[in-house]
Parts: structure tokens; sequence; C-alpha cells
């Protein structure tokens, strides 16, 4: 969640990101896509994203 900067509401902002173990077996993420703020979208299509 996060503010939406045209708008000024505040709501949920999307991101693909993966998890993996890095060299030293710690936990990392990296973000392979921003999908950004789908404030267009009803519950049945955010429901497909999750």
């Amino acid at each position: 969640m996060r503010t939406n900067p045209e708008t000024g509401i505040y709501s949920g902002y999307y991101r693909l990101v993966e998890s993996y173990r890095n060299h030293s077996g710690r936990v990392c993420h990296r973000t392979l896509l921003n999908a950004g703020f789908l404030d267009a979208l009803d519950a049945t299509q955010r429901n497909l994203i999750q």
C-alpha cells in the first residue's frame, strides 16, 4: 500500500517479486515487474493476479 502521487489516494501498488537465495544462503528478493496502481480493476480481476 502506498499513496498514489497522481490522485493522493492511499491504494494498492502491485509488483511481481521473486525470492531467491544468494551465494551466501541469504534470502533476497528481486522485482521482476512493476505493475503499478491497478485501481481500475474490479475484485475478480484483482484476485486473478494474486
